[in-house]
């Protein structure tokens, strides 16, 4: 089975995204989010702290950019679609972090944030018809 990873129409669903939008959170955090997520890049210490569930680290590193609105969407996102294994201790957050892609590929997949390339293949077909 290929093992493309694709995030569920960018996250998981689409709506997910655009609430996020909606809530005012900057693209590049959405982006930062996949990243984190699916491939395991380390985030900066703002959102990294979002990852730990460490508020207080959060309000210390955070800067005028960042609204409350959408840091409360980010922590709803994740409490709602997130791997339990990708955030909310330090220690989660760096295991996170050390897992290989298919690992987190294995995980992300359970959680129904990515797709094969095969299921991707299919859906993609269902839309044009």
């Amino acid at each position: 089975m290929s093992r493309q990873i694709i995030f569920t129409r960018q996250l998981k669903p689409l709506q997910d995204r655009l609430v996020l939008q909606a809530k005012g959170m900057p693209d590049t955090y959405i982006s930062d989010l996949q990243n984190y997520l699916i491939y395991g890049l380390e985030p900066g210490s703002f959102l990294k702290s979002l990852y730990r569930n460490d508020m207080r680290s959060a309000v210390r590193t955070t800067d005028s950019f960042n609204q409350w609105d959408w840091i409360r969407a980010f922590i709803e996102f994740l409490e709602h679609n997130a791997p339990a294994e990708a955030w909310g201790t330090d220690k989660r957050v760096e295991k996170w972090l050390r897992l290989s892609n298919e690992e987190r590929f294995e995980i992300n997949y359970r959680c129904g944030l990515v797709l094969t390339e095969e299921e991707t293949t299919m859906d993609i077909l269902k839309e044009s018809v």
